[in-house]
């Protein structure tokens, strides 16, 4: 029987992407799917958002990437961190781009800090097992 391949979990590929490279940058700073409860004064949430088959073997899947903080300008040093971390990838995930740049948008319900963009994220397909 022939290995069937298909797409990684893109979430927990970028989570530990960003964890490793920005663990130097910003020491301790949490990245997730998830805004943690109690909520962190500073972290980097991402959501996958969809994406397309781009090949047989890869996908160009569509994340929000968020950076939260107290202050607008700190988020935007964290979303800025970050996108720098996800565009140095060259393995499993590769060929990072900027869809839609970042941008100031406050969540409406906390009043918190956030700055988010929509990145394209390339992933190449893995053995299903």
């Amino acid at each position: 029987m022939a290995t069937l391949l298909g797409p990684p979990d893109v979430e927990a590929l970028v989570v530990v992407a960003l964890k490793a490279g920005l663990a130097a940058p910003a020491p301790g700073l949490p990245v997730g799917t998830k805004v943690a409860n109690p909520r962190p004064k500073e972290f980097i949430r991402i959501e996958l958002f969809g994406g397309t088959e781009e090949t047989i073997i890869s996908d160009n899947c569509s994340i929000y990437l968020e950076a939260w903080a107290a202050t607008a300008a700190r988020a935007a040093v964290l979303l800025q961190l970050a996108r720098a971390v996800l565009k140095d990838q060259h393995g499993v995930l590769f060929g990072v781009t900027t869809i839609g740049a970042p941008s100031h948008s406050p969540d409406p319900t906390t009043a918190q800090e956030r700055y988010r963009a929509l990145m394209g994220v390339r992933v190449r397909y893995s053995a299903l097992t």
